[in-house]
């Protein structure tokens, strides 16, 4: 009975072991239609450094700059059986697509408000099977000190002045691309409600003034900055 009871351990210990084995390779994608001698992209990641964001925030931010991915370096998987992942076409690995991402996503940072960072990436080569990592350090973003509006006619200045409620663009916030076009349709919305039915965005221009150190300049060392 002793010997029964040790068989049947060993047994399901063998069927665990095979279970692991086997979950642990659905987490990698299986490449279908592969050559020899040609290395193959199977995975994209991206790594945030720095920028004191919160987990959401962090988690948004990698969703817009996986939005970036060349069209040569995005992965097209075909999942069978829930677990089994299969890519049956992969993309032949080549580092000019995986630079112009990189090169996208600085653009983006940029226009989210982060005008100094850096994106770099890695690989990590396993068979024929590369992994991307791009490696995002978003820095400081550059944040709005002052607001000011200046219209050449009077009867819009005093209008416009009327129309702060509900302004987009913030004192302390990042300055976005989207929150300037945002800012500028709310105007436009505001002056065409109020008789200006003719007023269209191409009346606008905004400009940002970042000669003064103290708007560009953001150092770790408190007392510094306060001194600037």
């Amino acid at each position: 009975m002793l010997k029964s009871s040790n068989i049947y351990m060993s047994l399901f210990r063998m069927e665990f072991i095979i279970l692991c084995v086997f979950l642990a390779s659905c987490g990698k994608p299986f490449l279908k239609n592969t050559s020899k001698g040609n290395y193959y992209l199977y995975k994209n990641s991206i790594e945030v450094i720095g920028g004191n964001l919160i987990k959401i925030e962090k988690n948004n931010l990698i969703q817009k700059l996986n939005a970036q991915l060349d069209d040569s370096s995005k992965i097209k998987v075909n999942k069978k059986f829930i677990l089994w992942k299969i890519i049956k076409n992969p993309i032949i690995f080549d580092s000019s697509y995986a630079l112009h991402s990189a090169e996208n996503m600085k653009a983006s940072l940029f226009h989210l408000g982060y005008y100094n960072a850096v994106v770099n990436f890695v690989t990590d080569t396993n068979k024929n099977k590369i992994a991307v990592k791009y490696l995002v350090e978003t820095g400081k973003p550059t944040v709005i000190d002052t607001i000011t509006y200046h219209m050449l006619r009077q009867d819009l200045q005093k209008e416009i002045l009327d129309y702060r409620t509900g302004i987009y663009l913030k004192q302390g916030t990042p300055i976005t691309k989207a929150g300037v076009i945002t800012e500028v349709a709310r105007l436009v919305d505001s002056f065409r409600n109020n008789g200006y039915y003719k007023f269209t965005a191409a009346e606008l221009n905004v400009t940002g003034d970042t000669t003064n150190e103290a708007l560009t300049f953001l150092s770790d060392d408190p007392f510094k900055q306060l001194r600037i």
